[in-house]
């Protein structure tokens, strides 16, 4: 009884090397005094051993627990560092060997104009094109894969568009599946606790398909349409409003054209532009998808000309002009179940042509971060809190203003 007792009180130095002794003890103790009928006493003794035991045991572990989990993230957040590293060098893989960056949207419909899902047959005004992630399949060991889209879809010239108009217009590959629910891992975060597959109610193709979730996506502009409709609503310079680093085939501005951005179209610098980042939606999450696969970085959930306001005349426009509007980290999954929540883009509010809202903007389920790719291949963390003014000056390809790295 007393070597459980002492072996116990040695369990919260040395865990289970003495606490399994002491257990045993404690138990063989207990039993030589039931055998004795009374003659042997010191029951407490053993049972406070085996309950020293059990406490020393199971107190470290639970301390360790919270070690534990942020290895497991830390693990998690690097894998998912490294696939979307992996996708911005496969951006700069493709500049390199076609003197372009991908397009965001092969579509020629504007991409706030996009019904998710939509076929080109009968939606022309509306129609979804392919994704710049269909663009860099080859240049992420893919090309199997991508040759099969190519092949099925006649050089991606099928009258019905990435989503058909029919079963049998469909861009479908082996099996009848359609290529858009074709699960890539490196496309998907580890750290994603949504679901694989976008949520029914997304619609894509009329219901027909449900594709697999993508968590990467361009950042195409710092905010939506401005009171014009044609440029963000702080710069009056480009003649139309995607003035991040990707551009649709539908951009028509000074300095780049509808084939895509170039290195020296990066005016701001290709370390110090943002390419790609997280987002964990999950209604309008396809990576296939053009109108899914792109972010602005300021929202507020309103109408944009009804809450951005004017240009700020001082040294620091961003700031007048969207500080409190960033919308880096926003998104919380009951908006898909409740009304109430705020989201990100809102049909008939921000110029979003989906049917349903789009719950997350640029997020990640890592806490407090969301990860970002740069036009020169490198990728980092962005704290959610980050200025305003900072981050958005290193989402335009060509603003002229000085972004500050260190800053982020």
């Amino acid at each position: 009884m007393i070597v459980s007792l002492v072996l116990g009180g040695l369990t919260f130095v040395f865990c289970a090397i003495t606490g399994l002794p002491a257990f045993i003890c404690g138990l063989l103790g207990l039993s030589e005094i039931k055998r004795s009928r009374g003659a042997v006493g010191g029951s407490g003794l053993a049972v406070a051993g085996m309950v020293l035991a059990f406490v020393g045991c199971i107190v470290p572990v639970l301390l360790l627990l919270p070690a534990i989990n942020a290895a497991r993230e830390a693990a998690r957040r690097n894998g998912c560092l490294s696939n979307i590293r992996q996708l911005g060098l496969a951006s700069y893989n493709h500049e390199s060997a076609l003197k372009r960056y991908p397009l965001v949207s092969s579509s020629g419909v504007q991409l706030t104009d996009q019904v998710p899902g939509a076929p080109l047959k009968d939606n022309p005004a509306s129609a979804d094109g392919y994704s710049y992630v269909v663009s860099l399949l080859p240049f992420m060991e893919e090309d199997i894969f991508y040759d099969e889209i190519r092949r099925t879809t006649s050089k991606f010239e099928n009258a019905g568009g990435a989503f058909g108009h029919t079963a049998d217009d469909d861009p479908v590959g082996p099996g009848g599946m359609h290529f858009s629910e074709q699960q890539i891992p490196a496309l998907r975060c580890p750290s994603y606790s949504g679901d694989n597959n976008c949520l029914p109610d997304a619609k894509y193709a009329g219901g027909a398909v449900n594709p697999a979730v993508g968590n990467y996506v361009a950042i195409v502009a710092t905010d939506l349409q401005g009171a014009d409709g044609k440029q963000p609503a702080h710069k009056a310079a480009y003649a139309g409003w995607e003035n991040g680093g990707l551009v649709s085939s539908c951009w028509d501005g000074p300095d780049c054209d509808a084939k895509g951005t170039r290195i020296r179209n990066i005016g701001d610098g290709i370390s110090k532009t943002f390419l790609l980042t997280e987002s964990c939606e999950q209604r309008y999450g396809s990576w296939f998808s053009s109108a899914s696969t792109w972010v602005v970085a300021a929202t507020d959930g309103t109408d944009p000309r009804e809450s951005l306001g004017k240009v700020g005349t001082g040294t620091d426009r961003f700031v007048d002009l969207l500080r409190g509007n960033l919308a880096l980290g926003w998104g919380d999954r009951r908006a898909y179940d409740d009304n109430a929540q705020q989201v990100y883009l809102a049909p008939a509010k921000n110029r979003w042509a989906g049917a349903r809202e789009r719950v997350f903007g640029p997020s990640s389920d890592h806490g407090g971060v969301v990860l970002h790719a740069f036009f020169d291949g490198h990728a980092r963390s962005v704290n959610i809190d980050v200025d305003p003014a900072v981050y958005l000056r290193h989402v335009t390809r060509a603003d002229g203003d000085p972004a500050d790295s260190d800053r982020l």
